[in-house]
């Protein structure tokens, strides 16, 4: 009677003291972290997930278009911004809630596998494990569908144990929670339908059929609304994210290495929705949406493995011994100069080439003789089979460790208790760990020095996208010194020289990007802005033309395109209306675009032009930010603030335009609406007093003119206007 009752106790001690382990361990993590400039360079996925969750935390729940990213693990982030606020820190620390809960699915699985001893070794072993620490605090979505995919496991075994039909529907609840977070989960549904038809104890195929049914309904619950929502919103049958196609080229293209998110030049590790974009529409001859997009760079992925079997091959074998070597990769973030930056990592020294070789001892012990350990390991090899396909990271092989944590506990039981035994063959599962353990370690495939090159650069485009000049300097340069040629390298050492005022210098960088990168357009745009800057109009068109020749959609070079018109004297009015024309056309009516338009055909004296592409910029919406390339950057919310202003400014300039027209009540209307938009702008105020003054309504126009000042008690127009107005 008191056995039980004492094995529980201990049992409830030893977890206790696992969580307060993994909690102490977070905690002095994320306060090293926090410490560290790293802590606010976000990579590029990261601000994705961080700007669209603030947009669900602002109600924008629908979307504009086609999920390019599964939406679930951005839901889950937006909701707790709503209630706690946009901050890194509440990320963060979500990300460290989703990955405890992880630790406890671990020892349920594994407790339901093996024994309680055997699941404690696996919690702790992820408790400790330092790659699994850092990707909590990340902003991605790889440690939810990490948890998720264990949920999957777990709800697999109660199936095995019962097999009801109730319990395969859960398990299809669990697999479609999990798809729509990572897409990749789907490869659980043949597995399951391969376990259910080759281990059934009953041969009732009407039994069989109820159980393959309630497991599809079971996936729809989660999966169905996603994907009538891709068709309602942006009319594209698309059943959970765009990406696909475009991931699936990444992996399979004359430039992929396996290990990169990089497509050939000039695009390469910067390429852009947009321009994949581009490229497919040019290639079909018409508009494309998303799911289109994606079937287009499937199609070509295809077509390239088709033409080169060979180095397809070759890929995979490097990608597959990738996802069983000791290496840790990022295509985001070098991770070895980052994890030496913290000291607590100094002090948990557990790799992957120790677990993977206990694991393989679990997995060979228990293959046989456990049903449950059985569908692990299968789920390991069709997991690896699934990805294999596309690029290689460590985030993409995180859902396993878990699963390599359960069976390495296995493997190291086996080997402790034959140890304990004296037993003879305790050697050769030694000797089974040791060898895989040093497989894991082979440099077998080199990883190339780009990679820290580009690490390098992200760092300095962080420190410039916060002004923080020198900093920025300093890393570009160091990337230049290792390699000169780096795409965008020189560009970013010019926009650096540019922001500090060295024109000179900047001009210099501009041009060795050129010279070194002619198919790249974004170092036209910067040079071509210099021109404008100097008084050179004619010039900058002439540059900004070379630009716009590779990325006719680019908003910035239809900007430039624009304003060079505008000023430039050589050019009659209709041949400088001409080029604004084509600006526009060129940029999917975007706002700031039509503004620029409107303003500038003003300035060249049509007036039915200038009002048509400012009502036009009034009326256009921001682009939808799930296919919104701006939203990878740190600088999105800049971006979002400036479309409104850009909104608001039409309406002002609208304003502004019928009161020169005699229309004061549109005047008055388009007034009201322009500081409704955008408070900010104190031409809006003007305009609307000037606008009530006109019609006679003195009360209204001293009351705006009060709020006015007391806004902007230094702007000479409002002052002028008090001073007419005293009596």
């Amino acid at each position: 009677m008191g056995k039980r009752p004492r094995e529980e106790r201990i049992a409830i001690r030893t977890g206790v003291v696992i969580v307060l382990i993994a909690v102490l361990i977070r905690v002095a993590y994320l306060a090293q972290y926090s410490a560290l400039p790293d802590w606010f360079m976000l990579t590029v996925d990261n601000w994705y997930h961080h700007h669209w969750a603030q947009a669900v935390a602002g109600g924008d729940l629908a979307g504009g278009t086609t999920y390019f990213r599964a939406p679930f693990y951005v839901w889950c982030l937006g909701l707790l911004y709503a209630v706690a606020g946009s901050g890194l820190w509440v990320a963060r620390v979500f990300g460290v809630v989703v990955g405890l809960l992880s630790i406890g699915a671990t020892y349920l699985i594994t407790n339901k596998l093996f024994d309680r001893k055997t699941a404690a070794v696996a919690a702790l072993f992820q408790s400790v494990y330092p790659l699994i620490i850092y990707f909590e605090a990340e902003l991605l979505l790889d440690p939810l569908f990490m948890l998720l995919l264990q949920v999957v496991v777990y709800r697999y075994l109660i199936w095995q144990e019962s097999r009801t039909p109730r319990a395969m529907f859960c398990l299809g609840l669990a697999i479609g929670l999990a798809t729509i977070t990572r897409p990749t989960a789907l490869i659980v549904v043949p597995l399951v339908l391969f376990m259910l038809v080759t281990f059934r104890r009953q041969s009732n195929h009407l039994a069989l059929r109820k159980q393959i049914i309630m497991l599809l309904v079971g996936l729809a619950v989660f999966v169905g609304p996603v994907f009538v929502r891709n068709l309602v919103v942006a009319g594209d049958p698309v059943l959970i994210a765009s990406q696909g196609g475009i991931n699936f080229y990444l992996g399979n293209n004359d430039d992929a290495d396996g290990l990169s998110a990089v497509l050939p030049e000039p695009l390469g590790h910067n390429w852009e929705i947009s321009q994949i974009t581009h490229i497919a529409e040019t290639a079909v001859g018409h508009d494309l949406k998303p799911g289109g997009v994606s079937s287009y760079w499937a199609g070509e992925a295809l077509r390239w493995i088709a033409d080169h079997p060979g180095r397809f091959l070759a890929l995979i074998a490097k990608k597959l011994y990738y996802q069983i070597s000791n290496a840790e990769i990022s295509n985001n973030r070098e991770l070895a100069p980052f994890f030496a930056e913290i000291g607590l990592f100094a002090y948990l020294p557990i790799s992957f080439a120790p677990l993977f070789g206990l694991a393989l001892v679990g997995m060979l012990v228990h293959w046989r003789s456990n049903r449950g350990v059985s569908f692990v390991v299968l789920l390991i090899v069709f997991y690896i089979l699934a990805v294999l396909p596309f690029f290689y990271s460590s985030r993409f092989r995180l859902p396993l460790l878990p699963l390599y944590m359960t069976l390495g506990a296995a493997g190291a039981g086996h080997i402790f208790r034959r140890l304990a035994h004296r037993r003879r063959s305790v050697a050769a599962w030694l000797l089974v760990a040791i060898g895989a353990g040093l497989l894991t370690v082979l440099p077998l495939y080199p990883i190339s020095e780009n990679r820290s090159v580009q690490d390098i650069v992200t760092r300095g485009t962080h420190h410039l996208a916060r002004g923080e000049f020198g900093a920025a300097r300093y890393y570009f340069q160091i990337a230049r010194e290792r390699d000169p040629s780096f795409p965008e390298v020189n560009l970013h050492l010019g926009v650096t020289f540019l922001r500090q005022q060295y024109a000179d210098s900047a001009e210099f960088y501009f041009q060795e990007e050129i010279a070194r990168h002619p198919d790249r357009p974004r170092a036209y745009h910067n040079l071509a802005s210099l021109r404008l800057v100097s008084g050179q109009p004619s010039e900058a068109i002439r540059v900004i033309e070379n630009g716009l020749a590779l990325a006719p959609w680019d908003i910035t070079a239809n900007r430039i395109l624009i304003r060079g018109a505008a000023t430039d004297s050589s050019l009659s009015p209709d041949e400088a209306l001409t080029f604004i024309d084509r600006a526009v056309d060129n940029s999917d009516a975007d706002i700031q675009v039509l503004l620029e338009a409107g303003t500038a055909s003003l300035e060249l004296g049509d007036s039915v032009r200038g009002q048509r592409y400012l009502e036009a910029a009034r009326e256009a919406s921001p682009p939808p930010i799930e296919t919104d390339d701006r939203a990878f950057t740190p600088i999105y919310d800049e971006i979002v603030r400036d479309l409104h202003r850009a909104r608001a400014s039409a309406s002002y300039q609208l304003g502004y335009l019928h009161g020169r027209q005699g229309d004061f009540e549109r005047a008055i209307a388009f007034s009201r609406e322009s500081i409704e938009r955008d408070s900010t702008l104190s031409e809006a105020y003007v305009n609307l007093v000037s606008g009530y003054l006109s019609v006679g309504q003195r009360r209204q126009a001293d009351s705006v003119l009060s709020l006015g000042l007391a806004r902007f008690p230094d702007n000479n127009y409002l002052q002028r206007l008090r001073q007419s107005l005293i009596p």
